[in-house]
């Protein structure tokens, strides 16, 4: 699958929204091959991450990534995101909401990931 970004590519490695399940890529390259592997309901729009905070949207009826003008995504946005997904029930171990004020976006992001990743 060939996807296309609008603008700008976003910061990678991203966490892509699908559904109830959470995909990461360290790459374009590898997020067209994850995706690839998904089924996506026509017409709709999924929430894309970047390692910023960033949020994009993925169209998945013409295959392409928009930067969005809402804010940021919270380090306790991302949390419960990851909380209330497949991933989280598949792997079995939630991410802790306690003192995430203490901790920096890059490392609760990069936390995340890697939780994803083994259930991936």
């Amino acid at each position: 699958m060939k996807i296309d970004y609008l603008y700008r590519l976003p910061k990678f490695p991203i966490i892509g929204v699908i559904d109830d399940w959470l995909v990461t890529a360290p790459s374009a390259a590898v997020f067209e091959r994850r995706l690839g592997k998904v089924t996506l309901a026509p017409d709709a729009r999924y929430n894309i991450i970047d390692s910023t905070g960033e949020l994009w949207d993925f169209y998945s009826s013409k295959n392409y990534i928009v930067p969005t003008m809402r804010r940021k995504w919270s380090k306790k946005k991302i949390v419960q995101t990851y909380n209330q997904s497949s991933n989280c029930t598949q792997v079995g171990e939630a991410y802790s909401e306690k003192s995430l004020s203490a901790k920096r976006f890059e490392l609760v992001f990069a936390d995340i990931l890697a939780l994803v990743e083994r259930s991936q």
